[in-house]
């Protein structure tokens, strides 16, 4: 099923192609919170200030990581020489000369 961007509301639209990044941060912050709790009940104060300051440092390298993925995979799909490029080889030719 293709969904357009281009075409209807662009607020359902939007939502939908967000769900599933606002449901990967909800997971990944639901394992920071367990995190944290196990690391503050059982191994104490210093740990769980080393737990709480390298969340932040890991959510930025996370997120920077995604947005050269996502990039890569963009100009991976740019047409070669002008035309329609549907092949994962065409999309790796046209990554590798752009």
């Amino acid at each position: 099923m293709q969904r357009s961007l281009t075409k209807g509301p662009i607020t359902k639209g939007i939502l939908l192609f967000a769900l599933p990044l606002m449901f990967g941060n909800l997971l990944q912050q639901m394992y920071n919170i367990a995190d944290t709790w196990v690391v503050g009940r059982f191994l104490g104060a210093d740990a769980l200030a080393a737990v709480g300051s390298s969340y932040t440092l890991m959510t930025f390298l996370t997120s920077i990581l995604l947005g050269l993925c996502m990039g890569s995979g963009a100009a991976g799909k740019r047409p070669v020489c002008g035309r329609a490029c549907s092949s994962p080889l065409c999309s790796l030719q046209a990554w590798h000369w752009h």
